[in-house]
């Protein structure tokens, strides 16, 4: 079961097109949706996910069914998966053929696709097919995708099943304008999963902070929709700028809290979190004088230096 913080909005529900929609003697009944993932806006240059349902609630059946999805310019497609039949891709759309779909059966059809431009697109599944009279009916849904630009603190999109890495690295690393660059790995997953990664300035130095304890970096908050376990964690790298820690700082005594408590190192084999979650390492770079701090951890949340 996908956790709660999946974000997944259905939008418009198709109706028949130059059909009528309520059941006849053999018509059946045929109800077309389209949902996007994540719902809140995508930022540039990151996927989001199409999921298109077509649902015959009968009395008859609903054969030659087919899908032609379009993708507007801005949008590419990356991949297309189909809960029945086949599907076909090009760069800009995917079509699919389904067969036949009998009363209470359906078909779902998942469509990712990376995003090129900012603006607000208009995704439009159509669904067509014919009654056991071979009388042709069209369905249609439509979405709308917003795509905003890449800030350099927000990043914003849907990891693919096979993972993914975001960051928020507008391509400059971390600057004094922009002290503080959050990378999330995310490991392969079965369906994919929504993500977002921000950065903020505290309210104070105990604001996501342990108790007593003193932290100066920035607050990067990460939202990961999918769980995962210590021995396949999230790993997740902060770059600070050097102008960000405090003149006198060792580097390996720099603290991370992860929702105000204090993580340890880690103690376990590569590549896990043990304990859960730990720091890695803590590297001053050389050619920057920059500080990373590598963190693999099984959740989301708070972090903060």
């Amino acid at each position: 079961m996908r956790p709660l913080l999946t974000l997944l909005a259905l939008v418009i529900v198709g109706v028949a097109l130059g059909a009528p929609s309520a059941a006849g003697a053999g018509t059946p009944d045929v109800t077309a949706t389209i949902a996007e993932e994540p719902a809140t806006p995508i930022t540039v240059g990151e996927p989001v996910r199409y999921l298109t349902t077509l649902f015959d609630s009968g009395p008859s059946t609903f054969n030659h069914t087919k899908l032609a999805l379009p993708l507007p310019a801005g949008m590419t497609v990356v991949s297309a998966s189909t809960s029945v039949g086949s599907c076909t891709t090009r760069s800009d759309e995917v079509d699919c053929s389904i067969g036949t779909l009998r009363a209470g059966q359906s078909a779902q059809v998942s469509v990712i696709a990376r995003t090129s431009q900012t603006g607000t697109f208009s995704v439009t599944a159509f669904w067509s097919g014919d009654n056991d009279e071979n009388d042709p009916h069209d369905f249609s849904a439509t979405t709308s995708t917003t795509v905003s630009a890449r800030t350099g603190d927000t990043v914003n999109g849907y990891v693919p099943p096979s993972g993914d890495t975001l960051t928020t690295d507008p391509g400059t690393g971390a600057t004094t304008a922009n002290p503080q660059v959050t990378t999330a790995t995310v490991p392969a997953t079965q369906d994919g999963t929504p993500a977002s990664l921000g950065e903020s300035n505290a309210s104070g130095p105990s604001d996501a902070c342990g108790q007593s304890a003193t932290c100066f970096g920035q607050i990067s908050t990460i939202t990961i929709g999918q769980t995962f376990t210590p021995a396949n964690p999230l790993r997740f790298v902060f770059l600070l700028d050097k102008s960000e820690v405090p003149a006198g700082t060792k580097v390996g005594k720099i603290p991370m809290f992860h929702d105000g408590v204090l993580v340890p190192s880690c103690t376990g084999a590569a590549g896990t979190a043990s304990p859960d979650p730990c720091v890695v390492s803590r590297t001053k770079l050389k050619k920057s004088g920059d500080v990373q701090i590598v963190v693999v951890s099984s959740t989301n949340g708070r972090w903060r230096p």
